[in-house]
């Protein structure tokens, strides 16, 4: 837990402490702070893009972001089997993700920005089903094509293996450029 904080900088991957950064973001409901986190994007979107500098942000509720913060200086007294195996039974007394229902009404909204070495900058916003929902359907759609042997060996992102606009075909997903 104290060790979860990942950058790319420069084209390698990069540890940072845990709440590295906080920024404020508009997802269109007004200013959110959100905080970095390391996300897989950080490892999959430089192979995508080629850009050498990538960073990850997610709201989270405040008690949570203090709890992170308390984690540069809390995590290694939980780096032992006896306390990783406390917080494992913590963690089986809750249910393992969001209910169905509550799924089916939610959804996650996702912005992207790039700025180059010129000035010169993009911006978009993703909006596609939550998380669990999305994963799930994204997954069914790739095994679906390598059963089909639409596939090419070797790692790929799928973006790399579908193309940029794979994200689209799937209910609930629009992407809006903002700048």
């Amino acid at each position: 837990m104290h060790r979860q904080g990942m950058i790319r900088k420069d084209g390698k991957l990069t540890q940072v402490p845990p709440v590295w950064k906080a920024l404020m973001q508009d997802f269109g409901r007004g200013p959110v702070r959100v905080i970095s986190v390391g996300w897989g994007d950080v490892s999959t979107a430089y192979h995508s893009t080629g850009i050498p500098n990538v960073e990850v942000y997610m709201a989270f509720p405040q008690a949570l972001i203090n709890l992170m913060y308390d984690m540069r200086t809390l995590g290694p007294l939980f780096y032992n089997r006896v306390a990783k195996t406390i917080l494992k039974s913590l963690m089986n007394l809750y249910p393992p993700g969001p209910a169905e229902a509550r799924r089916m009404k939610s959804f996650a909204t996702i912005i992207g920005e790039v700025t180059d070495n010129q000035g010169g900058s993009a911006v978009s916003k993703l909006r596609t089903r939550e998380g669990y929902t999305f994963t799930a359907q994204v997954t069914v759609e790739i095994m679906r094509r390598i059963l089909n042997q639409d596939y090419r060996a070797g790692f790929q992102t799928p973006s790399n293996a579908y193309g940029a606009d794979f994200v689209l075909q799937f209910e609930g997903v629009t992407r809006e450029d903002l700048a």
